[in-house]
C-alpha cells in the first residue's frame, strides 16, 4: 500500500505568479496610456523602445525566482497526525476482516465503510459484528500544506500502524449520501482529482 505524502510549502506559488502577470498587465495598460498621451514625442519613443523587452524580462525572471524559491523551501514527507483534522465520532460495526493484510473494514451508522489496520483495533474487537466507536478525520490541502496526489486505487497508508486514508472519490458508502455528505464535509466533493482523504484515526469499544 502506498504512503500518502504531504508537501509543506512557504506560500502559494501560482498565486504569486498570477500576481506577477497581473502586475505586467497593469504596466502594459499604463504603457498604452503613455503612448497615447505622448504620441510623437521623444520621451514616448524611448519608453516604446525599452518597455516591452524590459517588462517581459522582469516578468519572466520574477516568475522563475518565485518558482525556484518555492521549490527550494518546500518539503515533502509522509502525512503526520497534525496534518489531518477530526470530522466527528461515529458508531460503527466491523463488517469484514482481511487476515492476510491485517486489516478490517468498519461500517459507520451512515453506511460509510473505511479500512482500519488491526493494530489500531481494541483487543478482541477485530471480529465481524463487533460494535465500536470511531473517530473519522479528513486530510486535505490547506494553507502551507498540500496533499500530494498519487496514482493508484485511492487507498493510502500514513505509515507503519497508522491510519489508512481513502480518497473522497473512492470512499465506499452504502447509503444514498456520498462519504463527504455523510460526514457533513462539503469540501470532500472534489471530483476526479481528489485532494481530500478520509480515515479512521481512533477506535474504541462501544
Amino acid at each position: 500500500m502506498s504512503v500518502v505524502f504531504v508537501q509543506e510549502v512557504p506560500f502559494d506559488a501560482w498565486t504569486a505568479v498570477f500576481g506577477i502577470i497581473l502586475a505586467y498587465l497593469v504596466a502594459s495598460f499604463v504603457y498604452l496610456v503613455l503612448m497615447w498621451v505622448g504620441e510623437g514625442k521623444e520621451w514616448a519613443k524611448k519608453v516604446d523602445r525599452w518597455f516591452t523587452p524590459c517588462a517581459s524580462c522582469i516578468t519572466v525572471v520574477a516568475a522563475l525566482v518565485v518558482l525556484a524559491t518555492h521549490a527550494a523551501l518546500s518539503h515533502q514527507r509522509p502525512a503526520a497526525e497534525g496534518d489531518y483534522e477530526k470530522l466527528g465520532t461515529y458508531t460503527a460495526m466491523v463488517a469484514r476482516t482481511y487476515p492476510q493484510s491485517q486489516m478490517v473494514e468498519v461500517e459507520t451508522d451512515f453506511g460509510v465503510s473505511l479500512p482500519v489496520p488491526e493494530s489500531m483495533m481494541p483487543e478482541g474487537a477485530a471480529t465481524v459484528g463487533s460494535q465500536v466507536t470511531v473517530d473519522v478525520s479528513r486530510l486535505s490541502s490547506k494553507p502551507g500544506l498540500i496533499v500530494v496526489r498519487r496514482h493508484g486505487d485511492g487507498v493510502y497508508s500514513s505509515g507503519s500502524d497508522g491510519p489508512v486514508f481513502v480518497a473522497s472519490n473512492v470512499c465506499k458508502s452504502a447509503g444514498v449520501l456520498s462519504c463527504s455528505a455523510a460526514f457533513g464535509d462539503t469540501k470532500g466533493d472534489d471530483g476526479l482529482f481528489p485532494s481530500t482523504y478520509y480515515a479512521v484515526t481512533a477506535v474504541r469499544v462501544s
